[in-house]
């Protein structure tokens, strides 16, 4: 099955942190594209340290829950604490965007991301890695979903991921 993931990093060593996290992620399948690190202001997070954020496909043999399972333990590990709440600094935050041409919505599991194409953060990065992505609620691409954005967040190319 093929997943486009975000990955962000506010946190320590931020680039150190999105590459451990891509190399957890090839473990769990085939990384397909990669693309660029870019950082951006914290989305609901006044005064938070800016984060660094790229996007990933790959292609794994998991189903959703299960691929979210592994992602919330590795998060956990990497010392990330949702019970204080979801808005907060973090070393790493990997979330499914989205999985070609499916709608999915159940308890703790919404794809695509329910806020995806609000956030500048994850639409910059993809649509480099895959500009004719159809969100499957919306019918829109990303492309489309990026000029249809209105935010003042800051996203900006970082370095190469």
């Amino acid at each position: 099955m093929e997943y486009y993931l975000s990955l962000g990093a506010n946190l320590g060593d931020r680039i150190a942190s999105l590459q451990a996290a891509k190399g957890f992620l090839a473990g769990l399948g085939e990384l397909l594209q990669s693309s660029s690190i870019y950082e951006s202001t914290p989305v609901g997070m006044p005064g938070a340290p800016l984060f660094l954020n790229a996007v990933v496909s790959m292609d794994s043999r998991h189903e959703p829950r299960d691929l979210l399972k592994l992602i919330k333990q590795y998060e956990k590990n990497a010392g990330r604490d949702e019970l204080q709440g979801h808005y907060l600094p973090r070393m790493i935050d990997i979330d499914i965007v989205m999985i070609p041409d499916t709608f999915i919505t159940a308890p703790g599991l919404c794809l695509p991301h329910p806020e995806m194409h609000k956030r500048a953060f994850v639409l910059l990065p993809l649509l480099t890695i895959a500009p004719d992505l159809v969100h499957p609620v919306s019918g829109k691409n990303v492309r489309q979903m990026l000029d249809n954005l209105s935010s003042d967040e800051r996203v900006e190319f970082f370095c190469p991921f």
